[in-house]
């Protein structure tokens, strides 16, 4: 008890008399039997080098199958196809699919520059997506230039140890 309000705090959350709140504001996008898991800061990657002038290209990500993944960055750089020249502007359209279920996380292709930031300040996913172990991540990219471009996008978040316990670092 914490002597003034009643609550007890259990585990890493804290018991009201209503509900359990979760201990973090990320993690209460997660469901509860996520909170208590061994977490892991991970970034999974797809490069594009290159991808051919105006042509489209897809992407895989396999999410490994000991691990949970809770994505909640996406980062982007996209050089010339020699790797020496920065783009301050980068032509291109993409669309996430989770291939598990089958659903885009667009409607339709997004500019790559509205959904993805750079490796200083990365593109900020609205709520956490969770991929679960064994699962794949699809990226399709469309080159919206007459010239041959690398991107590498990246996939920023924590990897979550199915049946463990943070506070001990055992499976259950």
């Amino acid at each position: 008890m914490d002597g003034q309000s009643g609550n007890r705090q259990r585990g890493m959350a804290f018991e009201t008399g209503f509900r359990v709140v979760p201990p973090s504001g990320v993690l209460g996008w997660l469901p509860p039997q996520f909170w208590r898991t061994i977490k892991e800061f991970y970034t999974y990657g797809v490069n594009f080098l290159p991808i051919a002038a105006s042509g489209t290209s897809t992407e895989t990500i396999s999410i490994q199958g000991s691990t949970d993944f809770v994505l909640l960055y996406v980062a982007m750089t996209a050089t010339s196809e020699d790797n020496l020249t920065p783009l301050a502007f980068a032509p291109a359209l993409v669309q996430l699919r989770d291939a598990s279920s089958g659903n885009d996380l667009f409607q339709t292709p997004q500019h790559v520059e509205n959904v993805f930031g750079t490796g200083r300040e990365p593109g900020i996913l609205a709520v956490p997506y969770f991929l679960r172990a064994n699962s794949a991540l699809q990226v399709t990219l469309q080159n919206l230039e007459a010239v041959a471009r690398n991107y590498r996008l990246s996939f920023i978040g924590f990897r979550s140890v199915p049946g463990s316990d943070y506070e001990t670092g055992r499976l259950r």
